[in-house]
């Protein structure tokens, strides 16, 4: 499966690597990609784990906001 998020509130690499350290601690995650520059993160998941559970995880880091989240 993967879910993707758009992000607000990333401005350099160290969000990036924040985001993708924290969504790859999630269980059934396998990989996270984030985009810095079009505000998006990909994530490949298994069916363990919710796009909704995903968002709730980087919305905790209280520095972002998840504004959108679609599964494929």
């Amino acid at each position: 499966m993967k879910t993707h998020l758009t992000i607000e509130g990333m401005t350099c690499s160290s969000c990036k690597f924040l985001i993708e350290d924290i969504c790859q601690e999630i269980p059934h995650v396998n990989s996270c990609d984030v985009d810095i520059k079009n505000g998006r993160a990909e994530i490949d998941h298994g069916p363990g784990v919710t796009g909704d559970e995903i968002a709730k995880a980087v919305n905790g880091i209280g520095k972002y906001l998840v504004t959108e989240v679609t599964t494929e």
